[in-house]
């Protein structure tokens, strides 16, 4: 039964019955998990952090859900809350010291890489490139390119979700795919691969 409604009828339907329906809730937590798990990792590039994120994303609008005012989609919202979340865990570890990443080993040793052909150890490296180049973004350029070009959402849906216009969101994507060419030619200048 709640396959078949809106996001926006499910919200209706979980608050016009005045108690927490947990089915409700779960449909559109599948529904939408995704997006959100989207929106997470652009802000943060690591897989885990985006599931972390993603689990306190929806806790937060399970506890949200009889305040949504309808004023945009459930979709925009839920976007809305995951990058406010994300922001704000941005900010709480810049204003952590700094120290050892986790996940990095410590004696510094280096994986061997078995490689079939050269072309392939290329590609891995122009990747990994890319993918240190996007965390060198800053988080807005981050979730702006992670809407363009992974998501494929039109300039007027990326609008609504940011809370800004169409002009706007054509000049953040502008910014954030320069930053991203001059970030990855830096790198590949320098020869950097991790």
């Amino acid at each position: 039964m709640t396959q078949e409604l809106s996001d926006e009828a499910l919200v209706k339907s979980y608050v016009a019955s005045g108690r927490r329906d947990e089915a409700i809730f779960r449909e559109l937590f599948r529904r939408r998990r995704e997006d959100v798990w989207r929106v997470c990792y652009a802000f943060f590039g690591n897989p885990q952090d985006a599931e972390d994120f993603t689990q306190q994303v929806f806790f937060a609008a399970y506890r949200k859900l009889p305040q949504y005012r309808h004023e945009a989609s459930v979709r925009t919202w839920l976007h809305r809350i995951a990058a406010n979340t994300c922001k704000n865990e941005l900010r709480r570890r810049s204003r952590r010291p700094e120290g050892f990443e986790a996940g990095m080993p410590e004696d510094g040793g280096v994986m061997a890489v078995a490689a079939t052909a050269e072309n392939e150890l290329v590609l891995s490296r122009r990747t990994d490139r890319l993918a240190l180049a996007l965390k060198r973004l800053n988080a807005d350029e981050r979730r702006v390119l992670q809407l363009a070009e992974f998501e494929g959402l039109r300039y007027a849906e990326i609008a609504s979700d940011l809370g800004v216009s169409e002009a706007a969101v054509k000049m953040r994507v502008l910014r954030a795919r320069i930053a991203l060419k001059s970030a990855y030619e830096t790198l590949e200048t320098k020869g950097v691969s991790k």
